[in-house]
């Protein structure tokens, strides 16, 4: 679902070894764009393994609390998970199917096939660079019927809060 969380708390966590976090947001009418970017003191196959593990997200990404992959075939991979959208005191349940595909070890690419979201597409991208991997995101979310835009507060995607799964290599 791209998850929605606020920024600062993650900047706060953004472990020492995460050497660059840029996030980009751009807001036209309803829909929301996101692009970000974090440098990850690791290999590419831990931030594969990280990013493929749909199963675990709701373990590491705030406000996420289900993540299951229902199905997988030689034309991708559905993925169903529930959350919550707020910002400040407000909330709402949100929910999305997903029609993931994978370019093993170069990027996954989602979109919204079911749930809250009117519109919703991610792509990810990871790339090995001296001391460590790439690991970029861009996406788009326009919110569903009942969901007002200013309750995504400030979109970032999970590429935010998976980077704190990534470990560095010894």
């Amino acid at each position: 679902m791209k998850k929605v969380f606020a920024l600062s708390a993650l900047l706060a966590a953004l472990p020492a070894w995460a050497e660059a976090l840029s996030v980009r947001t751009q807001r036209a009418g309803d829909a929301i764009t996101v692009s970000a970017t974090v440098v990850v003191g690791t290999d590419v196959a831990t931030v594969w393994s990280v990013l493929t593990d749909y199963d675990r997200y709701s373990d590491f990404v705030p406000d996420l609390h289900a993540s299951r992959v229902r199905g997988r075939d030689d034309r991708g991979i559905i993925v169903e998970q529930t959350g919550d959208a707020r910002f400040l005191f407000m909330r709402q349940r949100v929910d999305a199917t997903l029609a993931v595909s994978e370019v093993p070890f170069r990027s996954v690419t989602s979109v919204a096939i079911g749930g809250s979201f009117r519109e919703l597409s991610g792509s990810y991208d990871i790339a090995p660079i001296e001391g460590g991997t790439r690991f970029s995101y861009a996406g788009r979310v326009v919110p569903g019927e009942g969901m007002p835009a200013w309750l995504l507060g400030r979109p970032m995607p999970p590429v935010a809060a998976s980077h704190r799964r990534c470990r560095p290599t010894a």
